[in-house]
């Protein structure tokens, strides 16, 4: 009251001088709370003046005729830097300071403020204009960096997290930032950094939604459609008689798609094709507590809960709808983050609990029938299964808050828990070579392979990881960083492994120069130790040469079946890479322009072969496999007034032999077979983002993306080896075939419409923000997927593609 009361007495007063004028304001955080001693300095032309945030958080510089053109300055440990020009008649001036990026950025100059080219952070302000969906929002975020076409990994204040926030609740998001700091074991991917803001202590009700109003029909025809819709209301605001601020958020949506069902039945030729729809709905929803106090003492804690649904997952293409399952998903997750700060450091704590429970069900619990490149029909393999994954995680960090040298230590401790069961379908599943072995079948001919379980199977694992990590400059001069750092990394069973990591950046008269180099250990996943206890639970075995039995409920006769055995190779070790980067920029004008160089050397990677054991079978887990992968990124970037264009290009050249850990070679004995592309990494990519600020408070983004064919793995439908694994190439090598290329161009334009009075901080007049999002705006045909089996009739032939031309409205609606 005291802090609203003065204000008002200075505004009055600074609107009350005529002849000359003072300049007056007040500071605080994005929770409202004052912001003391921060250092305020005003600059007109040659002269500077310097004033300190009082108690109140209110700064004064004496009567001047005018400070129209002058540069104000804001700066505090632990905030973002402020800086604002200033008009002719400034009035009294009230300064929501941000919070500062956790870890500080190198400030050689202003265009260096990320430790590498294939980076970008945007601000809620970049976002805003965007889209209120958070998954658009990370999208468009690797499209603007020109991050690589590989995984990405997503954290929420530090955390990692596969639930993202709500958009309104979003403060920052960076890609690929600091891609050596120990803190995170994940750099040779590309790393997707979400921050979360506090609400002010201000009541609002907001109302945000979406819908797919024009388009959405598939590239597989004109006539399969999709559609989607959600809406969340938000309500913000103070917690009364408490130094708490509060949001409140629940979202509801709901997606509809038509899939074309092109499965061959019949002698060499296609059934009428048919279609079916997969179906799915979602709700969410949040409460997050928030508290800002003195010296930067902040805390937060945030508690989440979505439920899903979804039905005929994994119909279309050869898939007829008997075949696909229904399935419903769960997650339960608190966050609790905690920061204060001294003098030069800074101390944060991160807290995550979390648990995800997952159901399928089979839609039809028959016999299932399985032609290579023809049609998958009959009762899905898994009748059904219910998976549990418990997760607990506690990060620790302290770090320095000066400019003048950085440094940082903390730990990671975290377990995972994952149980898994599962109960197969009675009657199994008969494959056959060709649609002739099936049609021969049908008269009795013992022309099959069965694969089933005897038993149905179950399993827990957990694990427990464990990662102490320290980093510092180790040379700061005027335009040379050297920054250094380890990362230890145990996890059981696995022992404790050392990444040491090591990065510079220097400024050579205009010219900025990057380079890194460090080891990134990665964890084994517990799917890796619960598949063999669950599998052998099953007793999974494989029968060649079977019989059709008379009719689809009972199951088919068999001479010997194989037993097939699951176990982990001795001396397993963990996936490592080896990642180094180098990048030079300029800005050049108007112009930045620089690139990147990047090259990953990938060992111990996770593979499995199947291996004739007797009359059985063993399959056989190793981390025998490597990956070799080069890229090339350059990129140029315009900016003019408010006007900026993004181009980027990325050319990979990545080999491994191995598809994942559950991956199998052609031939068992002959590994060397495998080495080939890598599986769906296109050699080409490039993207040109255009943002554009329109007339009366318009906003125009283009986005075009290109990628090239990728490559997969052509196969001739027959298990030369009666193992069970239809995976013969006839000759061919690895990932042999071009898939589709994929081509967009994406439009988004929004527009702020106030609600109340016109102003200039319409925020505060509170309002609607209208968008509209266009996506393949030029109606490209990009499919996911072609039929890989070189003796279908289909081979080549797409069997899933995305919507075609979508026009998308959103709206968020606040007061």
């Amino acid at each position: 009251m005291r802090r609203a009361l003065l204000a008002s007495v200075l505004a009055v007063t600074a609107a009350r001088s005529a002849s000359a004028q003072g300049l007056r304001g007040s500071l605080s955080d994005p929770a409202g709370a004052v912001v003391r001693g921060a250092n305020v300095t005003v600059v007109c032309s040659s002269v500077t003046f310097r004033s300190v945030a009082d108690e109140q958080g209110l700064f004064t510089f004496n009567e001047r005729p005018t400070y129209n053109g002058c540069t104000l300055s804001v700066v505090k440990d632990g905030f973002a830097p402020y800086q604002r020009v200033l008009g002719a008649e400034p009035p009294f001036l009230e300064i929501t300071l941000k919070l500062a990026i956790v870890r500080e950025a190198v400030n050689i100059q202003a265009s260096a403020d990320e430790t590498a080219l294939e980076s970008t952070t945007l601000s809620r302000d970049d976002l805003g204009k965007i889209s209120n969906d958070p998954a658009e929002l990370t999208a468009y975020a690797e499209q603007l960096a020109g991050a690589a076409p590989i995984p990405s990994h997503t954290y929420i204040d530090g955390l990692p997290s596969t639930n993202l926030p709500p958009a309104a609740m979003i403060e920052t998001v960076s890609v690929n930032r600091d891609p050596f700091s120990p803190e995170y074991a994940d750099g040779d991917e590309n790393r997707v950094e979400i921050t979360t803001r506090s609400p002010d202590r201000k009541l609002h009700v907001g109302l945000n939604g979406s819908s797919i109003g024009l388009g959405g029909n598939s590239a597989m025809g004109p006539h399969l459609g999709s559609s989607s819709k959600w809406t969340s209301p938000v309500l913000s605001g103070p917690v009364p008689y408490s130094p708490l601020a509060f949001s409140l958020q629940a979202n509801f949506s709901s997606i509809s798609s038509e899939q074309l069902v092109q499965a061959v039945t019949s002698s060499g030729s296609s059934s009428p094709t048919s279609q079916v729809t997969t179906a799915g709905s979602s709700d969410s929803g949040s409460l997050n507590l928030y508290y800002s106090g003195k010296q930067g003492t902040r805390a937060y804690v945030s508690l989440y809960r979505s439920d899903s649904t979804a039905s005929n997952s994994g119909a279309g293409g050869l898939t007829l709808a008997q075949a696909s399952n229904a399935s419903s998903f769960q997650a339960d997750e608190m966050r609790a983050s905690f920061q204060s700060g001294g003098g030069n450091w800074i101390q944060r704590s991160s807290v995550l609990l979390g648990r995800k429970v997952s159901q399928s069900w089979a839609n039809d619990d028959d016999l299932g029938f399985d032609v290579p490149g023809y049609f998958v029909s009959g009762g899905a393999p898994v009748q059904d299964e219910h998976s549990i994954k418990d997760l607990w995680l506690w990060k620790t960090v302290l770090q320095s808050s000066s400019r003048n040298r950085f440094w940082e230590c903390g730990l990671v401790i975290s377990h995972a828990t994952d149980s898994d069961e599962q109960n197969p379908n009675p009657a199994g599943q008969v494959w056959f070579a060709s649609l002739a072995d099936y049609n021969a079948a049908l008269s009795g001919a013992a022309t099959g392979t069965w694969i089933g379980a005897r038993y149905n199977g179950s399993g827990s694992y957990g694990s427990t990881i464990a990662s102490p990590f320290i980093q510092a400059d180790i040379l700061r001069i005027s335009h040379l960083i050297i920054r250094a750092g380890v990362r230890g990394d145990y996890q059981s069973r696995a022992g404790v492994e050392f990444s040491p990591r090591a990065s510079a950046i220097a400024q050579f008269h205009k010219f900025i120069l990057r380079e890194g180099v460090g080891v990134f250990v990665h964890e084994w996943p517990n799917a890796i130790f619960l598949q063999p206890l669950r599998e052998n639970m099953l007793d999974p075995f494989v029968a060649a040469g079977v019989s059709l039995p008379a009719n689809e409920t009972e199951t088919p006769t068999a001479g010997k079946r194989g037993w097939i055995l699951s176990q982990l190779a001795p001396g397993l070790e963990r996936p490592r890479s080896l990642l180094s980067k180098t990048s030079v920029d300029r800005p050049l004008g108007d112009f930045d322009a620089g690139f990147e160089f990047t090259w990953t050397h990938g060992d111990h990677l996770l593979g499995s072969r199947r291996i004739p054991n007797d009359s059985d079978w063993l399959d056989l887990l190793e981390s025998n496999r490597d990956l070799h992968r080069s890229e090339l990124h350059p990129r140029i970037r315009y900016r003019w007034r408010r006007q900026t264009l993004t181009a980027n290009y990325e050319w990979m050249h990545s080999r491994d032999d191995t598809d994942g850990p559950f991956s199998y070679p052609e031939f068992y004995n002959n590994l060397q077979a495998e080495w080939a592309r890598t599986t769906a990494v296109p050699v080409h990519n490039a993207s040109l983002v255009a943002n554009l600020s329109l007339p009366r408070s318009f906003s125009l983004t283009i986005v075009s993306s290109f990628h090239s064919s990728s490559p997969y793995n052509i196969t001739t439908g027959r298990d030369v080896d009666n193992d069970g694994l239809f995976n013969d190439r006839g000759g061919l090598l690895r990932n042999s075939g071009d898939g589709p290329g994929y081509r967009s161009v994406s439009l988004y334009g929004s527009r702020l419409v106030s609600l109340g009075r016109l102003s200039r901080k319409h925020e505060k007049a509170g309002g609607v923000v209208i968008g509209l999002q266009v996506d393949d705006l030029l109606g490209d045909r990009n499919y996911l997927t072609v039929e890989s089996v070189e003796d279908s009739p289909l081979f080549g032939q797409p069997l899933s593609a995305l919507p075609g031309r979508t026009i998308r409205v959103w709206f968020n609606l606040s007061q």
